[in-house]
């Protein structure tokens, strides 16, 4: 195995390896910016104020919770304090309502999202959008599927 700072065809290791952790900053912030687009597109449905960085925003899991109430229709009660522990259960409250709904998540845990975790509060977001976005598109392409043959063969 090549150590860094060899000769490779192309350049150097290091260059190679600077290349690629730029591609995959690239690559997060796009998801970051799609995503908060995503969620202020939901926050506009039910008249939430908007979220501008999605990574410090959804910290302290308030806005989190607002998402999902408008997502489950169910009213979420938050946590008032600002402390670690207050976003600690407000994150891990709005994760036990993802549960609840049979929405997949893979070592999320609320500190992850408390802490700031860039990679997994992506996740999450993509989970939630997965849930509750590409598979409600999916059941209503489904229904009108199975609505159209009720129709055809009656």
């Amino acid at each position: 195995m090549a150590t860094q700072g060899n000769k490779t065809e192309g350049g150097t290791d290091e260059e190679f390896n600077d290349i690629i952790k730029w591609r995959s900053d690239e690559h997060d912030s796009v998801q970051k910016k799609t995503f908060t687009k995503w969620i202020n597109a939901q926050f506009s449905k039910t008249g939430k104020t908007p979220i501008k960085d999605m990574f410090s925003d959804l910290k302290d899991g308030k806005k989190l919770l607002d998402l999902l109430e408008g997502l489950t229709g169910s009213v979420l009660t938050k946590e008032k304090g600002s402390t670690r522990v207050h976003a600690l259960n407000n994150v891990n409250k709005a994760l036990q309502v993802l549960h609840q709904n049979n929405v997949e998540l893979v070592n999320i845990g609320g500190t992850d999202i408390v802490d700031g975790n860039h990679k997994l509060t992506l996740g999450l977001i993509w989970s939630i959008i997965l849930h509750w976005q590409v598979s409600t598109q999916a059941c209503r392409q489904l229904l009108c599927t199975f609505k159209l043959s009720m129709y055809i063969f009656t």
